[in-house]
């Protein structure tokens, strides 16, 4: 299990955060990485999955 310590500036940039979809959105990828899922993952060329 991954610890996540945030700073008290960090908490107070999430908590004023207008839109409520981002702030969930974090808060959700933060409890997924502190569960080893850090769910870093990066996009493939389409190419690359078609063969000759």
């Amino acid at each position: 299990m991954i610890t996540v310590k945030t700073l008290p500036e960090f908490d107070a940039w999430l908590d004023a955060l207008k839109d409520r979809t981002t702030r969930l959105r974090l808060s959700r990828r933060l409890d997924k990485a502190q569960c080893g899922n850090a769910d870093i993952t990066k996009a493939v060329n389409r190419s690359a999955l078609l063969e000759d």
